[in-house]
């Protein structure tokens, strides 16, 4: 198994990028399509963790990704007809997706500033809010921790 890529494939660990993404496009689509419906208790509430670490995740496998490929260049495209122009919509598309992967995750973190709620990083610590440098109560009830109104 070679881990690198060849000139006429991809290596072992381009493909686990690849689906390692895939994997956790899945899990985050179907946790802010579904979070809601999930029980009450403890799923419920880790449910919104779980979606903003899984961008997080994106966004960390997005950087590894464009940095493996700058470092590994990926295998030739095949000769065929219409090549040409076959191959430059392909790499328009490829890079869009890419922008896509790393928009997508990044644009829900500044939602999340948006709303003035720190950022949980993987559940072990949070963020301040980038705004206003305090961090504000996530029981929007309680108001904001600053001036105690409900923001």
């Amino acid at each position: 198994m070679q881990l690198r890529n060849s000139a006429q494939r991809y290596g072992a660990i381009p493909k686990l990028l690849h689906w390692l993404t895939v994997a956790l496009v899945v899990v985050a689509w179907a946790l802010g399509t579904f979070g809601d419906d999930l029980p009450r208790g403890v799923g419920h509430s880790a449910g919104p963790l779980l979606h903003i670490s899984t961008g997080l995740a994106i966004i960390a496998l997005c950087v590894i990704r464009i940095t493996w490929r700058l470092a590994d260049p990926p295998p030739s495209p095949e000769k065929k007809l219409l090549r040409d122009g076959v191959e430059l919509t392909g790499k328009v598309t490829h890079v869009a997706l890419y922008g896509l992967l790393a928009a997508t995750p990044i644009v829900g973190v500044l939602l999340q500033f948006a709303h003035g709620d720190a950022l949980p990083v993987f559940g072990f610590s949070e963020s301040l809010h980038p705004g206003s440098g305090i961090r504000v109560s996530q029981d929007r009830s309680k108001g904001c921790t600053r001036c105690s109104r409900t923001c």
